[in-house]
């Protein structure tokens, strides 16, 4: 009781300049001398916990959050607190009800349906992280999704997602949703759903895969890709599912191209030789089909390339021109790319047929995706060796999205640097610069692993010319500590006379860390730096040496 009191009495001493509070010093000592009983300090409380008073209230909510117990007569009364605009007070609030979870589950459940926005959030907050006694509350909590307010239906999803009966909140879930007409309602019992994977609801979640609602459709795609994760998705449902995912990846809204594309590991997953080669085929086709409607011409396909029966008549006829979808060709060529990038080496085969778009800025986060996850093969070390910078700089930009790059990449990045330097001549084209920056950043993603690379790339410090400055800098960036070798010739890039030198040798030394802790003299030099960006990376480079 003491060591309550003592707490009590600390969090109200800013009190005693106001009119009572001489009187909350009476208490307060009369806490810690044991004067008054327990039950009296309580009564106390209790009373400035029924007030209108903010402090008091938020006071006694403290009081009570550091108590060892807390008696049922407070618990309406906290619930009531969670509803101050203090969020302190709300936290101590919600920490004082899970402290009695059983009692405080019926007060918690009336505030679900409170007048109060806040207190229908705190209380749905509250209850999910009470575990096995909060699990009677999951209608309460379910009939949430008529709440009016955004923030309280997703409070009231994530409450359900901890719910110990997840079974059984799913079940009801889905039924609520087949009989749903409101999509706000939809998009709540399918992000439940999400949450709380069955095989038997996949069958339901396809027919909303088709709706005409991006966000019910989108929801319903998060369900599925919550399945997939949780390898709830049987294999009958596997064709289905693809091809629905084939109208989504030709779909308006990105992310909604993005997660159909993901569908299309499924095959690869389960090892369905058959069905990966089949929808394969038809992404191929469909993309060649989509590049000579644009004028960009397809690509003879290399013979050992050649995906089987790509072009055979009973193909055509079963599947039909889709490049004359009427569909906006580059979104459609964008979800294309999400879908191969998901089916990994599969894919490789469509390599020059997509790479048609090398030099396409709409395609090219997906293209470099797509190329990366089929795995570049040597050709693309060609790339970098040949004269077109553009090329070259996308190749480089592959290689470093690679978790692993060949050899033949290595030597590829390596040359490609020395071509395009401005030692090598007509440096100040704009490709050329491109290229030799990639080459460098992607040899810094190597460096990790390869200290070779970071020894090409360090070569560059040396240089005269601020452009080979700062894509050496650039590249190693990205290497991490094993650019720690170069910290005294970065550290002395701080103070040169070009002001994003200057910058990306303070991002550089922060990405090293406290390997780089020989720098942290210069740096703090670097803080008289006039230039507030300069100055806002050098703060940030501190910071990360000295938690590292």
């Amino acid at each position: 009781m003491a060591d309550s009191g003592v707490l009590y009495y600390l969090s109200c001493m800013k009190s005693l300049l106001k009119p009572y509070g001489l009187v909350w010093f009476v208490l307060s000592l009369s806490v810690i001398t044991g004067i008054f009983p327990q039950e009296k300090e309580e009564r106390w409380m209790l009373e400035d916990l029924s007030g209108k008073d903010a402090e008091k209230i938020a006071a006694a909510v403290k009081y009570f959050s550091r108590a060892p117990g807390v008696p049922e007569k407070a618990l309406p009364l906290l619930v009531e607190a969670l509803g101050q605009m203090d969020y302190t007070v709300r936290e101590d609030a919600a920490l004082a009800l899970g402290k009695n979870p059983s009692a405080a589950v019926p007060h918690l459940r009336k505030g679900l349906s409170h007048k109060s926005e806040l207190v229908r959030e705190w209380s749905a907050k509250t209850l999910g992280q009470m575990g096995e006694p909060a699990a009677v509350a999951s209608g309460d909590l379910l009939r949430l999704a008529f709440d009016p307010e955004w923030n309280v239906r997703e409070a009231a999803v994530a409450a359900l997602k901890k719910n110990p009966d997840g079974k059984e909140v799913s079940e009801n879930a889905l039924n609520l949703l087949k009989n749903e007409k409101e999509p706000e309602r939809k998009i709540f019992y399918l992000k439940v759903i999400s949450h709380h994977p069955e095989e038997k609801t996949v069958s339901v979640l396809l027919e909303y895969i088709k709706t005409e609602d991006l966000d019910v459709r989108e929801a319903a795609l998060d369900a599925i890709l919550a399945h997939k994760a949780a390898g709830k998705i049987q294999p009958e449902f596997h064709s289905l599912l693809l091809d629905g995912a084939l109208d989504l990846i030709s779909g308006e809204r990105k992310s909604i191209r993005w997660k159909a594309g993901s569908l299309f590991s499924l095959p690869v997953d389960f090892k369905n030789t058959e069905m990966t080669q089949h929808y394969l085929k038809i992404l191929t086709q469909r993309y060649q089909n989509l590049s000579s409607a644009g004028g960009q011409g397809g690509t003879e396909i290399p013979p050992e390339n050649n995906p089987e029966d790509l072009d055979d008549d009973a193909f055509d006829k079963s599947f039909g021109d889709f490049g004359n979808s009427g569909k906006d060709p580059l979104l459609e060529k964008e979800g294309i790319l999400y879908a191969l990038a998901s089916m990994g080496s599969t894919a490789s085969a469509t390599l020059p047929i997509v790479t048609v778009d090398y030099d396409n800025e709409e395609l090219r986060e997906p293209l470099e995706m797509a190329c990366a996850s089929a795995g570049a093969p040597d050709w693309f070390a060609s790339w970098l060796a040949g004269k077109d910078s553009v090329k070259a700089a996308f190749a480089a930009r592959v290689f470093s999205r690679m978790e692993s790059v060949p050899a033949s990449g290595l030597e590829g990045l390596s040359l490609c640097v020395k071509n395009y330097s401005p030692s090598s001549g007509s440096f100040y084209k704009k490709g050329e610069v491109l290229a030799f920056e990639a080459c460098l950043s992607s040899l810094g993603t190597c460096g990790k692993n390869s200290h070779a690379s970071v020894k090409t790339i360090g070569q560059y410090l040396k240089s005269k010319n601020p452009e080979e400055i700062k894509g050496a800098l650039l590249g190693l960036s990205r290497v991490g500590g094993n650019a720690s070798v170069y910290t005294e010739k970065i550290s002395s890039l701080l103070f040169h006379k070009d002001r994003e030198i200057r910058r990306w040798a303070a991002i550089t030394l922060g990405n090293i860390g406290n390997k780089a802790s020989d720098a942290i003299y210069d740096l703090e030099k670097a803080l008289q730096d006039k230039d507030p960006v300069v100055k806002a990376e050098v703060v940030r480079a501190l910071a990360k040496i000295r938690l590292r």
